[in-house]
């Protein structure tokens, strides 16, 4: 029944490309394949013991049908269409850039030896293994009392810092800023990834990277559009960046 998806999301993908090019929806097509295609492999190879469990028809066609679903509206609004996006609130654009970049600081300043010792300490499944069983890791220093709840605002910010990228891509695409701003900006999507480290989480930096090929698919079309003497470099930054 893993065949099922396989077929599926490759017509859906050589549908959604003929109709729109390869925009977002087409990218988020090509993951759900990718995935489908290592499962099937998976499950061929038996390379992990739950792979013989059986799919059956059912679940197979609503996994299809509520994967459909999320992705239609990046499909139906497709944005090689839409010549340029408007910022109507540039004062908020800015404040929560500042914001973002703020949590990053904050997280830096007050975990940076617990980032080190972390990255430094090698084995990650003990590590993981302390934060399933106890919430935190032994011999590092955690807030208490009132700092952690000061401190909680700033690490849920820190943890949806992806957001940033579309604020880059935007800044670079439509707006004159500095290099440096933007690269200020590019810094202040890194909280999620050290959010990640923190909680020994290396799915953290996975979805960081879906959502940076993301961002780019959506912004792409607005690389070949940006004119003037500073196209270059942003084109530069748009393919180092993928």
């Amino acid at each position: 029944m893993i065949a099922i998806p396989l077929i599926y999301f490759s017509l859906l993908l050589i549908y959604i490309v003929r109709k729109n090019g390869y925009d977002v929806s087409a990218g988020m097509v090509s993951l759900y394949l990718m995935t489908t295609i290592i499962s099937l492999l998976i499950k061929i190879f038996n390379i992990y013991p739950l792979a013989s469990i059986q799919i059956h028809f059912l679940p197979a066609i609503s996994y299809c049908f509520f994967v459909t679903l999320t992705i239609f509206p990046f499909y139906y609004y497709n944005l090689n269409t839409v010549k340029i996006i408007r910022l109507n609130n540039s004062w908020l654009f800015y404040l929560l850039i500042y914001i973002y970049f703020f949590s990053l600081s904050t997280t830096l300043i007050l975990n940076f030896k617990n980032i080190v010792d972390i990255v430094s300490g090698g084995d990650i499944y003990n590590l993981r293994m302390q934060i399933y069983k106890y919430g935190s890791i032994d011999g590092l220093i955690t807030a208490s009392g009132f700092a952690r709840y000061v401190l909680m605002p700033f690490n849920i910010i820190s943890l949806s810092s992806s957001v940033m990228l579309l604020f880059y891509f935007y800044s670079i695409c439509f707006l004159d800023n500095s290099r440096l701003f933007n690269l200020f900006i590019f810094s202040s999507s890194l909280g999620a990834i050290f959010q990640g480290i923190l909680f020994v989480d290396r799915s953290a930096a996975f979805y960081y990277i879906l959502f940076l090929f993301l961002a780019i698919l959506m912004f792409r079309p607005y690389f070949r559009m940006s004119t003037g003497k500073n196209s270059d470099y942003r084109l530069l930054y748009c393919s180092l960046l993928s």
